[in-house]
């Protein structure tokens, strides 16, 4: 702290040091950003565990019932009358036979109905020449001539096998006559007392307990469980038929024969695949966990931390509002008075009269500004006597020159003992001198300049006779219009000195007017011999010492874009052998206006 012209100083750098003090608060905000990580992982990891041991023991219970269903076909298998009748049958009489099979029969339906995950119980034989003999848990059911089953998977891989059992994927059976069901079939070579397979045992187990243990895993409310055999095969998959039609695809490969957990990125979000395999059957259950559904237990921790977030957060942006209003609210002040002085007001002051650094600032703004105001004044004025300077300077240049022109013209008539013509030009040209030095202004009313150039297109026509013809078109509306002096008579008697004065036949000048928007556009056109395009490109850049009216020509433009701007001037076009248009653009209103 230290004094200024008698005033106390407070830095405004202690003051902001309070202010970020204040923000330490985002040490909180740090703390509760990596609670909401830890939290986050924790019940990351905690949900994966969970769903693995879920999947584990759904692949023991698929292995406890395929286990069991391999101890249904071990005791069919060895059953005494079934490889009596795979061996010996074709040697029985007829009655011999079918009683063989119906004990058999009866066996079989004995064991297939105690357990309703059981579809069907055959045996096949494989010794007899008509390989279609077989006996099913039920006489009804009659063998499908059509369905090949020696060409079946689960036919030829239980001969493959030679008396181990085989389990095939899910798949539609259809060896018996008029039933198309999915089912797993669980398949067996019964060996002889040779050790050759002399028939095959299938049990097809019924699909959909495989389907309601799967399903039985809650995996969230779009989690699924598939499960695939050791050749990649699908035993299951909730949407099974869509896979089989190629309208969905799943990611079968990585976790065939593997126990792995991945995280994979999907276009509905990051999916959790946790894959168990068993050696026992060969297959392996995957289940697939969407993250957003395995994290949606930790809402109530985030809560926790989002409610204590807020806390902090309304303390700090109370305490920081408090504090950055008595810092910011000079400081918009100042900012005000400078947005009115970025505008042009010159005449505003700061009123900020704080003991601090910004008072300082506005103070010397203000004198900033004052010394700023008495310069531009200054320089308009300069700039103003200059304008003035250079407008009088090029207008007086109009003056002599045209006077020179006239008055050739007169002597030129005089010598020619024109007596008559000589007094009328004289007549004239007094007029046209009157007319230019009655205004002290710089602009006059467009009629005026247009009798200014009827006086002298009137002497001119005197000299040319029936070699010079013109006309003059100006609607009345544009009589309000203004226009510097003296700026057609020069553009006029470029047209004819240059355009149609050594003609043989002469020409016609056109002289007219019209409102584009608010632009006033006066043209000067004739039909005389026009210019190539290097007079068209260089007759505004006449030298000081051109002969004829160039000094005039580029006098126009100049005082026209002196005057006006830029945007505002005199052009021109021209086509060799036809003619030529000077081309004047003026703002609609008057001088003073525009500026």
């Amino acid at each position: 702290m230290f004094r200024l012209k008698g005033k106390k100083f407070y830095s405004i750098q202690m003051t902001m040091v309070l202010f970020f003090s204040l923000l330490t608060i985002s040490i909180v905000s740090i703390a509760i950003v990596m609670s909401y990580r830890f939290t986050t992982t924790e019940l990351q990891q905690t949900s994966t565990d969970y769903i693995s041991q879920l999947i584990s023991q759904l692949n023991n219970d698929i292995n406890r019932y395929v286990g069991y269903m391999e101890d249904v076909a071990d005791v069919v298998s060895r059953d005494y009358n079934v490889n009596l009748w795979l061996s010996e049958s074709a040697e029985m009489d007829e009655q011999s036979r079918l009683n063989l099979e119906g004990n058999i029969r009866t066996q079989i339906a004995t064991v297939s109905n105690a357990r309703k995950d059981i579809r069907n119980i055959a045996v096949f034989s494989t010794s007899f020449s008509d390989s279609s003999r077989v006996i099913f848990g039920s006489r009804y059911k009659q063998l499908n001539t059509y369905a090949k089953h020696e060409q079946s998977a689960w036919y030829t891989e239980a001969i493959r096998n030679h008396g181990a059992a085989a389990i095939s994927s899910s798949h539609v059976q259809n060896i018996v006559l008029d039933e198309y069901r999915w089912v797993v079939s669980l398949s067996k070579a019964i060996l002889d007392f040779r050790g050759q397979p002399h028939g095959v045992l299938l049990v097809d187990l019924n699909y959909s307990l495989i389907n309601d243990l799967c399903k039985s895993i809650d995996m969230g409310n779009r989690g699924y469980i598939f499960v695939v055999d050791r050749d990649g095969n699908i035993i299951f998959h909730p949407q099974q038929q869509e896979i089989y039609a190629q309208l969905k695809t799943e990611n079968i490969e990585p976790f065939v024969g593997r126990s792995i957990i991945s995280t994979i990125d999907a276009s509905e979000g990051k999916r959790l695949y946790i894959s168990n395999h068993s050696e026992f059957t060969g297959w392996t259950v995957v289940g697939v966990a969407y993250q957003d559904e395995i994290l949606s237990g930790r809402s109530n921790i985030i809560g926790f931390y989002i409610t204590i977030g807020v806390i902090f957060l309304l303390l700090t942006i109370l305490f920081s509002s408090a504090i950055s209003s008595a810092i910011t609210e000079p400081v918009k002040r100042l900012e005000g008075v400078m947005e009115q002085v970025r505008r042009g007001r010159l005449d505003v002051r700061s009123d900020i009269m704080a003991s601090n650094e910004i008072g300082r600032l506005g103070e010397s703004f203000n004198l900033m500004i004052a010394r700023i105001s008495e310069l531009v004044s200054e320089r308009e004025h300069v700039q103003e006597q200059r304008r003035q300077s250079e407008l009088k300077a090029l207008q007086a240049q109009i003056n002599p020159h045209f006077l020179y022109n006239t008055l050739d013209s007169i002597i030129w008539m005089a010598e020619n003992g024109n007596n008559e013509e000589v007094v009328e030009m004289t007549a004239a040209l007094a007029r046209l001198f009157r007319s230019s030095i009655s205004e002290d202004r710089d602009t006059v009313p467009l009629p005026i300049e247009i009798a200014n150039i009827q006086s002298y297109l009137t002497i001119q026509k005197m000299r040319y006779k029936e070699k010079l013809n013109y006309k003059i078109d100006i609607p009345p509306e544009l009589d309000e219009c203004e226009a510097p002096k003296l700026i057609l008579q020069p553009l006029v008697e470029n047209a004819i000195y240059h355009g149609i004065r050594d003609r043989e036949k002469g020409g016609k000048i056109m002289v007219s007017a019209s409102m584009q928007g608010e632009i006033l556009v006066i043209q000067i056109s004739d039909n005389g011999f026009g210019m190539t395009a290097a007079q068209l490109a260089g007759i505004l850049k006449a030298s000081p010492d051109s002969k004829g009216s160039g000094i005039g020509v580029r006098n126009v433009s100049e005082r026209i874009k002196l005057a006006f701007g830029e945007k505002y001037g005199l052009t021109y076009s021209s086509v060799q052998g036809e003619g030529t248009v000077a081309t004047i653009t003026l703002p609609a209103k008057g001088w003073g206006d525009a500026r």
